[in-house]
């Protein structure tokens, strides 16, 4: 299951196998969830307020922006970034952390 980078809507009913599939297209092969990290990550399905979930938040952002900004350079991040963005059909913004 893929938590925040989905267009599709989360079911209501999640199990722990769910949280650790690996979505489609991810762009890394070694990154997995361990089975003890599956309680935490089943927040983003619970009421957040307003009756939304975690995920239905995010999700709605997301879909409804006109692109996405992250916080780091393309060096370090840009395989996972570019797959947001195509996974959200989104243009991604790179932004450098200053150093000072």
């Amino acid at each position: 299951m893929s938590m925040v980078l989905t267009t599709k809507e989360v079911k209501e009913e999640i199990t722990g196998e769910d949280v650790l599939e690996v979505p489609p297209g991810y762009p890394s092969s070694t990154v997995r969830f361990k089975a003890e990290e599956v309680p935490p990550l089943l927040f983003a399905v619970e009421d957040f307020g307003s009756g939304l979930s975690f995920h239905q938040r995010i999700r709605k952002t997301m879909i409804e922006s006109d692109a996405i900004a992250f916080r780091t350079c393309r060096e370090t991040e840009g395989s996972f970034l570019d797959y947001v963005g195509k996974a959200l059909g989104k243009p991604i913004s790179f932004i450098r952390a200053l150093l000072a």
